[in-house]
Order: structure tokens, then sequence, then C-alpha cells
């Protein structure tokens, strides 16, 4: 099977996870996940990713990776 490359690839149909955020990516949702919510990224009408953070009524809509994690930091309590 060979490698798309994600840069090639039209902005709705690229995989952020072939991205060099992909790792970061990956581990905020597993972050997000053990809180209790999701992350769900998409594209906007403009082509820009965006990423969306939900736990029960709780939307948050996030530009970059960084914001979601800074928000995950301040949400998931002090750590040991």
């Amino acid at each position: 099977m060979e490698h798309l490359d994600a840069t090639k690839a039209p902005a709705g149909t690229r995989n952020l996870l072939d991205t060099p955020i992909g790792k970061r990516l990956a581990t905020a949702k597993a972050r997000t996940a053990l809180w209790g919510g999701t992350l769900t990224e998409i594209d906007t009408d403009d082509g820009r990713p965006q990423f969306i953070v939900s736990r029960w009524a709780l939307c948050k809509a996030f530009d970059s990776i960084d914001g979601v994690e800074a928000f995950l930091d301040r949400v998931e309590g002090a750590k040991a």
C-alpha cells in the first residue's frame, strides 16, 4: 500500500494524522477521551483545520492544537 502525501490531498480529504501535528493530535484525542470528552477535527469553509472539544453540554472550538492542549491542561486538574 503506498503512502499518501497529505499535503497534496484536497483539504476536505486530508488525514491530519499524516501531518507534523499527528502525534500531538493523537495524544490530545487520548487526553480528551480520558477526561470524558471527544475531540473532532474538521475543515472550516475556507479550508483551515478547526478542532472541536465536547463533553456533555460543553462544546469549544479551537483554531490550533496549541489551544486544545492549553484547554486540556486547565480542565484535567492537577497531575501527581
